[in-house]
């Protein structure tokens, strides 16, 4: 998965900008009342976190 979040990004249609994460969600979705929610999952690329200019609010 940390793969698929690093690199460039490929859905803009803009010249290639950073590539900021990828969403991973199970094939049958999962619901749980105590966490609040469906089961969704997020990997954040490295060069996104820590691209220049970049703020702990993105």
């Amino acid at each position: 998965m940390r793969e698929l979040a690093e690199g460039r990004g490929t859905l803009s249609g803009r010249p290639p900008l950073l590539r900021e994460d990828v969403v991973v969600r199970p094939l049958r979705n999962r619901y749980s009342a105590e966490p609040g929610g469906r089961a969704v999952a997020k990997v954040v690329g490295g060069a996104w976190l820590t691209r220049r200019g970049g703020t702990e609010y993105e």
